[in-house]
């Protein structure tokens, strides 16, 4: 039997595969996170990707990523992403980047985007309103929580029974808020993917498969992921 405390989200570039096979049974405790979140295709990359927006001193935000749902459109002309599949029994992969425009922004104005559509867990939302003016004089060092990035790969396989009690996630990033002064007008990225190939399936734990949030100039939310399950 394979026990999981206390995980820490897994880290490799440009992509991530977080695999956990076991003979027996796979225990994920209440305490435990696995999480690859952020950790798929990079903004702009991906069969998803969204479009990105022309300059990052523009109100017309970049759309969201598309994986298990349609990422949602810009503000003003960028579309998001499309949905696709993988293999023919599994639709493996990664959720896309959202359209994003990596320099300094030097912006103001007033946009939303719209939501993506929503698979798995559901999609992010759009953009905000209001009012925002930003200046940098550097060109940005984007995070995975500000990157736009979709959300990685999840595999567990057991012969036995999956009890889990914690939390599995493979969210897509969000692009900037208002206070990160850094991609304020990308799209979110898509949700990625879990796939559970067990006998069964117990427990009270979260799935979670999110697109990211679009940033705050206009961008538009990423599309949701997808959650497979084949007993």
């Amino acid at each position: 039997m394979l026990f999981l405390y206390n995980l820490v989200p897994v880290v490799i570039v440009p992509v991530v595969v977080a695999t956990v096979c076991s003979m027996a049974s796979i225990y994920v405790h209440h305490h435990a996170t696995l999480s690859v979140s952020g950790r798929g295709c990079g903004p702009n990359e991906g069969l998803g990707a969204g479009d990105p927006p022309e300059s990052a001193s523009t109100v017309d935000g970049g759309g969201g990523g598309g994986f298990g749902g349609q990422g949602g459109s810009g503000s003003v002309t960028t579309q998001g992403g499309a949905t696709y599949s993988g293999q023919e029994r599994y639709t493996f992969g990664y959720g896309s980047g959202g359209g994003t425009v990596q320099e300094s922004v030097v912006s103001s104005g007033v946009a939303s985007g719209m939501a993506g559509t929503g698979a798995g867990a559901g999609a992010g939302t759009g953009a905000g309103t209001g009012a925002v003016s930003v200046t940098t004089t550097a060109p940005p060092v984007l995070s995975v929580m500000n990157n736009s990035a979709g959300g990685g790969l999840i595999v567990l396989s057991c012969e036995g029974t999956i009890h889990c009690n914690g939390d599995i996630v493979a969210d897509g990033a969000s692009a900037g808020e208002a206070g990160d002064n850094v991609n304020l007008n990308g799209g979110g990225g898509a949700g990625g993917m879990i796939l559970l190939l067990t006998s069964d399936l117990t427990g009270h734990g979260n799935f979670s498969v999110q697109g990211g949030n679009g940033g705050v100039l206009g961008g538009g939310g990423g599309g949701g992921g997808r959650v497979e399950v084949d007993i």
